[in-house]
């Protein structure tokens, strides 16, 4: 299940990295729905076209709690890729995802020996009464 997640990040940042150069502009909240796992919809201006979407993946995107429909922000779009859009600055994405990445491969491992541990002791506790 780590593998999984490290992989699907590795590959987040992989994508974002052949969408560079990014184009900044400013966009708006077209619609909010933060109880499905933070999702809201932005209108901004690409290419002299108005494009409305969500950003290019969940590590681009900021906190839903945070926003109001209206609300205008800064949005950094694909210079080859326009629909493809990021709600944080470009330059602080590859950090932000190599943090996920770390986090994957410390902290769930400990959680599973944890876990392994506790069942373990649980099973000893239950034959030695």
């Amino acid at each position: 299940m780590v593998s999984a997640l490290v992989a699907s990040s590795w590959s987040e940042l992989n994508a974002f990295n052949k969408r560079q150069p990014f184009v900044q502009t400013h966009g708006s909240v077209t619609a909010l729905d933060c109880g499905n796992h933070g999702s809201y919809t932005v209108t901004y201006a690409a290419d002299g076209k108005s494009i409305t979407g969500g950003a290019g993946s969940l590590e681009l995107k900021l906190d839903c709690r945070q926003l109001a429909v209206g609300q205008q922000f800064p949005v950094w779009y694909s210079a080859s890729d326009p629909a493809y859009a990021s709600f944080l600055d470009p330059k602080e994405v590859p950090g932000h995802i190599k943090s996920e990445i770390a986090v994957e491969l410390s902290f769930y491992p400990l959680v599973v020996a944890f876990l392994y541990l506790g069942l373990r002791f649980k099973l000893y506790t239950r034959r030695n009464r």
